[in-house]
């Protein structure tokens, strides 16, 4: 045979002849130095939830019967071989090529949760073990696999807020994919979390229902935390009860609180008031009261032993006036109807 140069080094022509009594017949052929692949699976569990952006890479090599490896895919622009992932509904692969380490791949992009085509068996199997394969394209019978566990992820159909009435007092959670999970939350006393029965489960192959429901006519504010242990997912879900006289009931609140402080101070303010005017009353004394004035009627002396003239004045004795009188006619030029100056109810 005659080797071409210009074929890949995957396989080259060659030139047969074959010789016969009459017969001599001469042809090309092209014989494949590769007829095996070996295509080695990633070390860690293969999960379509975080998945890494750049996909999961299943190393490919390529070798000759003799086993020695070529790595013939790094110097073509497309790589040699075309892969494919069995159960196709997973995901999809792709031949790659890294120049830079001389290395060939096929990459495997998981389906997200939501995307996730329903699997035929069981729904709550969440576990599948999943064939990535890598075929030569000159070839089809040149073709190697390996196999990975797959484990697929959750997802909330409806995620956000559950926001709970009076009125409406309860709401579903409805979860798809690997419904193998967990469920957690904190108000136990106030709210319950049940999974809905079959035959009232409104979800698909691959999903379930839960039914979140308030016990008591409280506000509340709690989590719902769905947790999927194979892969460690969390996702949370926030639940909120409100009633329609929340807010009132806080202004109302805030009203009483106001008026017991303006009572504190009102009352004990007022109280001392009170006290300071009954303290003050006593030193105010009513003027005291005199007698009436007499009728009009001739003018006469007043009595200087009335008590008339002066309620809390000094009485005069009756002896002492009398000396007064006979001292005041035996006085020399003294005039007894002259206007007296003085008030003998005021001498002492």
């Amino acid at each position: 045979f005659i080797p071409s140069a210009l074929g890949f080094d995957k396989l080259f022509p060659c030139t047969v002849i074959f010789k016969g009594p009459n017969l001599k017949l001469r042809t090309t052929v092209n014989v494949l130095k590769v007829n095996q692949i070996v295509v080695d699976a990633p070390a860690e569990i293969l999960t379509n939830v975080a998945a890494p952006p750049d996909g999961y890479k299943f190393s490919v090599k390529l070798s000759d019967s003799a086993g020695h490896s070529t790595e013939s895919s790094v110097n073509q622009i497309n790589a040699p071989f075309d892969c494919k992932v069995e159960p196709s509904f997973v995901g999809f692969v792709e031949p790659w090529s890294d120049r830079a380490v001389k290395k060939s791949y096929c990459v495997f992009h998981p389906y997200s949760p939501a995307q996730l085509l329903p699997v035929k068996s069981n729904p709550k199997d969440g576990i599948l073990h999943i064939s990535v394969r890598a075929n030569l394209k000159e070839d089809s019978m040149v073709t190697g696999s390996a196999h990975a566990l797959f484990v697929k992820g959750f997802y909330i159909k409806e995620p956000g807020m559950l926001n709970l009435t009076p009125s409406c007092n309860h709401s579903v959670i409805i979860i798809g994919g690997n419904t193998d999970v967990e469920l957690f939350w904190s108000a136990k006393d106030l709210m319950s979390v049940s999974l809905v029965d079959t035959n009232e489960n409104i979800g698909g192959p691959s999903q379930i229902v839960y039914r979140v429901e308030a016990l008591k006519r409280q506000p509340f504010a709690d989590k719902v935390t769905i947790i999927l242990p194979a892969t460690g997912q969390t996702e949370e879900l926030e639940v909120n009860y409100v009633t329609g006289d929340r807010t009132e009931s806080s202004s109302s609140s805030g009203l009483t609180t106001f008026g017991l402080i303006l009572t504190c101070i009102i009352v004990p303010a007022g109280t001392l008031w009170v006290i300071m005017k009954l303290l003050e009353k006593p030193a105010r004394q009513a003027p005291p009261r005199h007698a009436p004035a007499p009728a009009a009627g001739p003018a006469t002396a007043p009595d200087p032993a009335s008590p008339a003239i002066g309620e809390f004045s000094p009485r005069t004795p009756q002896p002492f006036m009398e000396y007064v009188r006979k001292t005041v006619d035996d006085t020399p030029y003294y005039k007894r109807d002259a206007r007296r100056r003085f008030n003998p109810q005021n001498t002492y």
